[in-house]
């Protein structure tokens, strides 16, 4: 399925955001996504004009957001955020709010999916906070019901140890 080209802002702030200087990718994790999805690395400026410019250029080149797409589903991979929960989830907010004028959602899997496209940022962050909202929701129902289970399981023992007496 093609995907319709991201506008020069839409691009530029998904830059900002995944070549932030705080919370981003470094500048060597920025080159591997870049050429593991087929895009030329413009060289060393700064991540967010490494990532535009890349960005840009690629998409001009193919003539469709297929892979800008890819990039976004592969910086977010669900594996590169084992330990850093709250970074996937805060990340994944603030692309879907940059998504949404794009008629795009990432969804909890990292996979893309359409959506009526946001016309006002006011629609773009309720949409963002909703999902978010949902996921959390859902991710709060999933443990309440695993508490019983694991009560049931008895006490926990390391592996190895005898059951004291």
């Amino acid at each position: 399925m093609a995907i319709r080209t991201f506008t020069d802002n839409q691009l530029l702030e998904i830059s900002q955001l995944l070549g932030d200087t705080a919370e981003g990718f470094t500048g060597s994790e920025i080159g591997r996504l870049l050429d593991e999805c087929g895009f030329v690395d413009p060289g060393p400026i700064t991540k967010r004009d490494r990532l535009f410019t890349g960005l840009r250029e690629g998409q001009a080149r193919d003539g469709s957001g297929t892979t800008v797409a890819k990039l976004l589903e592969r910086a977010m991979d669900p594996v590169r955020y084992r330990g850093n929960r709250s970074l996937f989830d805060d990340r994944r907010h603030d692309l879907n709010q940059i998504l949404a004028f794009a008629a795009m959602q990432m969804r909890v899997d990292a996979k893309l999916e359409t959506v009526r496209p946001a016309t006002t940022l006011a629609e773009a962050e309720r949409r963002a906070s909703e999902l978010r909202g949902r996921v959390r929701s859902a991710w709060a129902r999933l443990v309440s019901a695993a508490i019983p289970a694991l009560d049931r399981c008895g006490p926990f023992r390391p592996a190895g140890r005898p059951k004291q007496t």
